[in-house]
C-alpha cells in the first residue's frame, strides 16, 4: 500500500497547513517520508485542544539528532505556518535545544504553531516527534503498513459476519468484536496483539469496510488473508505468489518474449485477498503447474472467481471518503488505455502542463510534477526517494492517496521504447555519483540542469513575491548542490524534455507510465480497489 496523507475531518486551510509542514519531511540529502498521523483533533470538534495533528517520523536511533535537526531547519527557512515561531520539546524558540550535559533530548519532539488567517480561539500547533524505527530496521516502514492492512482486515470481517450495520467512524470500537472477527474470520500473518489503529486510520477503516461489505456482500462466508497467514500457509504467500510467478514464466515464453513484472504488485497489487470459506484453489494449482502456463489463462481464472465472488483481492488506500473501482476486469490492452488519452504536451508551468519550482519559501524543492490531465491532482511526483542514495522515480498522486510509482530505469525504458535515447540513464548508481558536485562531468550537468530552468520558465516564490533568475544566476546556486538534489532534478528536467521534443508520441508515454503506476500493464490481473 502506497504511502498517503489522510487528516480526518480537516479541511481548507487547516490541510494546507499540515500538507507544508509534511513537505519539510525531504529536502536535500534527507527523506523522512516514512511518517504516520497519529493524532487529528478537528478544531471545530476540539475547541479546546491544542493539538491539531500529530505526526511521527520513524529513523534509526542513530540519525535521530540530525534529522530533528533538518526537519527544524526546513520548517524555519519555508516559514508554512506562517508569522512566529515553533519550539523543540524541552527547549526555546528557533534552536535545537540540548540538555545541558550535551544530550540531545530524549523527546525530540517539535511543536509548531499554526497561524490561520481569521482563526480566533486557543492556539493551535502541530507536533512532529521524531521516533526509532520500530524493529531497529530499514522494514520500520513495511511492517507499520502490514499492520494498517491486516487492520483493516479485521475491520471488514467484523463488517461481513458480525455487525448488522455500517461501521461509525465516530464512535470508537468494541475490541471483544475485533478479537472475534480475528479469531473466527481472518488468516493475517500479524498477531492481533500487534495490531492498532490511530484515530485516523479508525475513520479510514470504517468507511473502507463499510464501502467493501456493500460492494461484495453477496459472499456468504468470506476468510480475510494477508501475507504467509496465521501459520504460514496464506494463500498471498502461497498460492497467488505461485500464480505470479507462472505468469512470469508465460511471459518470458512468449515468441518474442514479454517483459517479465519485476514486482508481483505490478501484475497484482492487492493488499489482502477475501476468500470463500471452503473454496478450493485446485483449479488455479493446475494451471500454474502446466509445463508452459498460460498468462492469459490465469488472469481470466481470477476474473472468472472474482465476479463468482470467490476470490477478491482488494488493493487499500488510506481514505476519508472511500471510492470503489475494479481494475484489469477486461484483459483488452486498449479499454486500460482508454482511462487516459488524449494527452499531448503542454508549454505551461502550472495546472495542466507542469510544476516546476527552483525556489520556494527560501528552500529548493528536489521535485518536479508532471500532469496527465487538466484536474489539479491528475498528475504525476518526480523526484528522488532514497535520501543520500539514487532511487528516483515517479508516483502517481491523488486527491487523497499516492496511487503507486514507477522507478527510474523503468521511466528511461519507456520514453526510449517510444523515442530512443530521448531519457538518458545510466547504470545504478553510475549517475548519480556523476551528479556529484564534484564529479568529473560537474560542469556540464550543472550546465543542464541551468539551462532547463531557464527553458521552462522555473518559478522562484517567497510569500506572495515571484522572480524569475536567468542562466548565471542559476548556475552559481545548482553547482553547490549535493548529488541527491542534482539526481532528482535533473532526471525529472530531463523527462519534462523528452516529452517537449516529442510531440506525438507524448501520449503513448504518457499512457504507459500511468499504466505501469497504476498496475494496469497488459498483463496485469484483476483486483478490487479501495480508496
Amino acid at each position: 500500500m502506497a504511502k498517503q496523507e489522510s487528516f480526518g475531518t480537516l479541511s481548507g486551510a487547516w490541510v494546507r497547513k499540515a500538507t507544508d509542514i509534511i513537505d519539510c519531511l525531504a529536502g536535500e540529502g534527507y527523506n523522512y517520508l516514512h511518517y504516520d498521523v497519529t493524532k487529528v483533533n478537528d478544531p471545530k470538534t476540539f475547541p479546546n485542544r491544542q493539538l491539531v495533528i500529530g505526526l511521527r517520523v520513524e529513523v534509526p536511533e542513530n540519525q535521530r539528532d540530525q534529522a530533528t535537526d533538518n526537519i527544524q531547519k526546513a520548517v524555519l527557512a519555508k516559514r508554512p505556518t506562517g508569522p512566529g515561531t515553533f519550539t523543540v520539546a524541552g527547549g526555546s524558540s528557533y534552536t535545537y535545544k540540548m540538555n545541558e550535559d550535551g544530550a540531545a533530548l530524549k523527546d525530540r519532539e517539535i511543536d509548531i504553531p499554526i497561524v490561520i488567517r481569521g482563526y480566533v480561539g486557543k492556539e493551535k500547533i502541530i507536533r512532529i516527534q521524531v521516533k526509532p524505527v520500530k524493529g531497529g530496521g530499514s522494514g520500520g516502514g513495511s511492517a507499520a503498513t502490514a499492520i494498517n492492512e491486516c487492520m483493516f482486515a479485521v475491520y471488514a470481517a467484523a463488517r461481513f459476519h458480525i455487525l448488522t450495520n455500517n461501521w461509525d467512524p465516530d464512535k470508537g470500537t468494541d475490541e471483544k468484536i475485533l478479537k472475534q472477527a480475528y479469531d473466527k474470520h481472518c488468516d493475517l500473518d500479524r498477531p492481533f496483539e500487534e495490531l492498532w489503529a490511530d484515530p485516523v486510520w479508525h475513520h479510514s477503516h470504517c468507511i473502507g469496510a463499510n464501502m467493501l461489505y456493500n460492494k461484495m456482500k453477496q459472499m456468504s462466508n468470506p476468510i480475510f488473508v494477508h501475507g504467509k497467514g496465521k501459520n504460514g500457509q496464506g494463500i498471498d504467500d502461497k498460492q497467488i505468489n505461485v500464480a505470479y510467478k507462472a505468469v512470469n514464466q508465460s511471459l518470458a515464453n512468449m515468441v518474442p518474449p514479454k517483459n517479465k513484472f519485476q514486482k508481483e504488485d505490478k501484475w497484482n497489487p492487492s493488499d489482502i485477498w477475501m476468500i470463500e470459506k471452503g473454496f478450493s484453489l485446485s483449479g488455479l494449482e493446475e494451471l500454474c503447474k502446466e509445463k508452459s502456463p498460460n498468462a492469459a489463462t490465469i488472469n481470466d481464472y481470477f476474473v472468472q472467481q472474482f465476479h463468482a465472488k470467490k476470490l477478491v483481492g482488494v488493493s487499500l488506500k488510506k481514505t476519508t471518503n472511500a471510492k470503489w473501482d475494479i481494475l484489469n476486469d477486461n484483459p483488452d490492452l486498449a479499454v486500460k488505455q482508454n482511462k487516459v488519452k488524449g494527452y499531448s504536451w503542454i508549454e505551461k508551468n502550472g495546472t495542466g502542463g507542469y510544476d516546476l519550482l527552483f525556489e520556494n519559501r527560501g528552500g529548493n524543492p528536489i521535485d518536479v510534477y508532471l500532469y496527465y490531465g487538466s484536474g489539479s491532482f491528475d498528475k504525476f511526483q518526480l523526484r528522488n526517494f532514497g535520501g543520500q542514495k539514487d532511487s528516483w522515480q515517479i508516483e502517481l498522486k491523488g486527491a487523497t492517496a499516492a496511487h503507486g510509482r514507477c522507478g527510474g530505469g523503468q521511466v528511461a525504458a519507456i520514453v526510449n521504447g517510444h523515442c530512443p535515447g530521448a531519457m538518458p540513464w545510466a547504470g545504478k548508481g553510475v549517475f548519480f555519483n556523476e551528479c556529484n558536485k564534484k564529479g568529473s562531468n560537474k560542469v556540464e550537468i550543472t550546465r543542464e540542469i541551468s539551462q532547463a530552468l531557464v527553458d521552462f520558465k522555473a518559478i522562484n516564490a517567497k510569500g506572495k513575491k515571484t522572480w524569475e533568475r536567468d542562466l548565471a544566476q542559476y548556475k552559481s546556486i545548482v553547482a553547490n548542490k549535493e548529488a541527491p538534489w542534482r539526481y532528482s532534478k535533473l532526471n525529472g528536467l530531463r523527462l519534462l524534455k523528452a516529452l517537449k521534443n516529442n510531440p506525438k508520441k507524448a501520449n503513448k508515454i504518457i499512457q504507459d507510465l500511468y499504466l505501469f503506476c497504476s498496475s494496469q500493464l497488459e498483463y496485469s490481473s484483476i483486483f478490487a480497489k479501495v480508496y
